[in-house]
């Protein structure tokens, strides 16, 4: 199976200034996906945000800033938007996405504000993933984000899944994650 490539960073918001990053580093990356935390995409920019040859799929925060997940894809994969949720305590994207030679993909894109509740976020995640995976049963998933600290032992236990990042991300934590099912490949 041939896999799409990904890329990840936690933005700490696309000002102005630094709105040209993912224009940079995702073609010297070359990367099928990237997957963007807290973004703090208003619609403006957004519309700015466009990369030839990627689509971009968003969740921002309304009325707030701070927060939004987005994850560029590029165009010749096939995409079905799934989801998208934005609230007090989550953000997040998730897509089907269907390549040739490649099984399909559930792919979610997720940020936690550090001061909200954990159990909630933890239990809309594990919801989602429920409710998605039995729609498309034998789909493969990968979830990244900044999940400020959520345990996920028994998340990724309940999905089979493993935890990739085994180092610090921010300070002496590890706050951002991937998640998948997609270790043997």
């Amino acid at each position: 199976h041939h896999l799409p490539s990904a890329y990840y960073t936690n933005c700490r918001s696309l000002n102005d200034q630094k709105l040209d990053d993912p224009k940079q580093y995702t073609p010297r990356y070359d990367s099928d996906m990237v997957f963007l935390t807290e973004t703090w995409f208003t619609k403006a920019r957004e519309e700015n945000s466009a990369i030839r040859g990627y689509n971009l799929y968003t969740a921002n925060r309304q009325n707030r800033i701070g927060g939004g997940v987005a994850i560029y894809i590029r165009s010749c994969i096939i995409v079905k938007v799934l989801e998208r949720h934005m609230s007090p305590t989550v953000s997040a994207i998730w897509l089907l996405l269907s390549y040739p030679k490649m099984p399909k993909m559930i792919v979610g894109c997720f940020y936690h504000p550090p001061s909200t509740d954990k159990s909630s976020s933890l239990r809309y995640l594990e919801e989602t993933l429920c409710k998605l995976m039995s729609k498309h049963k034998n789909a493969k998933i990968l979830l990244v984000g900044d999940f400020n600290r959520i345990p996920l032992d028994f998340f990724c236990k309940q999905f089979n899944m493993k935890c990739c990042v085994d180092f610090c991300t921010r300070g002496n934590a590890i706050l951002d994650q991937i998640v998948t099912d997609l270790y043997q490949y």
